[in-house]
């Protein structure tokens, strides 16, 4: 509601201010970008392309041009996105939002190749961490594994996000780094901490014939069960 109020409150500012001379445009097309993004915030995807489109005829500026190519990406249209890339003089070589957004695009088209020369140029010391899972992605379709073995344990080691450790482990595994593979999915393990966990462990010793890790792991389960049915009737008495 709150969003609908102020795109109302901007649609009457700039039907107030489009009367007036013409050395107030530059209010005009602030209020016009402001109202672009909030149409795209709430969802109102066709009529903030149209809001795009019209500025663009006004100003060739790379945050409109790369706004509405994102825009074309989320609507299913990621080659029209990438025709008013190319198609305009936006300089790419320092421009971190441009490259990102065609490496997007690319991606998109299963261009994966192109989504990565445009990502590359982006110096990594500058990456977030959603060029660090972009890169992963990319890697892993163009079944380069070192890469993308790199960029899972980037993810983990630079952001925490221990979410990646199984994505880590298979291609770890596939590379027959057998001790690695062995910590990370015990690194899993110990995260997660469930039967989804569990079973990718036990799995791992038993095919590589880990009897012992297999043997303590499963003692100190049913360890942890008898703990917890001894604590039981404790709580039950606290309450």
């Amino acid at each position: 509601m709150f969003k609908q109020n102020n795109i109302i409150i901007i649609i009457f500012f700039i039907f107030q201010t489009s009367l007036f001379a013409s050395d107030i445009n530059g209010e005009l097309f602030k209020a016009e970008s402001r109202l672009a993004n909030l149409l795209q915030e709430d969802g109102h995807i066709n009529e903030a392309i149209f809001r795009y489109q019209k500025m663009l005829k006004k100003n060739s500026s790379p945050f409109i041009v790369i706004d509405l190519a994102q825009l074309y990406q989320r609507i299913g249209e990621p080659q029209k996105g990438l025709q008013l890339l190319n198609g305009s003089n936006i300089e790419r070589i320092d421009n971190i939002r441009t490259l990102l957004a065609l490496a997007k695009i690319y991606f998109d088209l299963a261009d994966y190749k192109s989504s990565a020369i445009n990502l590359k140029k982006i110096p990594e010391k500058q990456w977030e961490k959603e060029e660090f899972k972009m890169a992963a992605l990319i890697n892993s379709r163009l079944e380069n594994i070192d890469e993308t073995i790199y960029y899972y344990q980037s993810l983990i080691d630079r952001f925490d996000d221990k979410s990646y450790y199984l994505n880590l482990a298979i291609l770890q595994e596939k590379k027959g780094l057998i001790e690695e593979t062995q910590k990370t999915l015990e690194n899993f393990y110990n995260y997660d901490n469930s039967p989804y966990s569990l079973r990718f462990l036990t799995r791992f010793y038993r095919k590589h014939k880990k009897d012992s890790e297999l043997q303590n792991l499963l003692k100190n389960i049913e360890q942890t069960i008898e703990s917890k049915k001894e604590m039981r009737p404790l709580l039950k008495s606290r309450n």
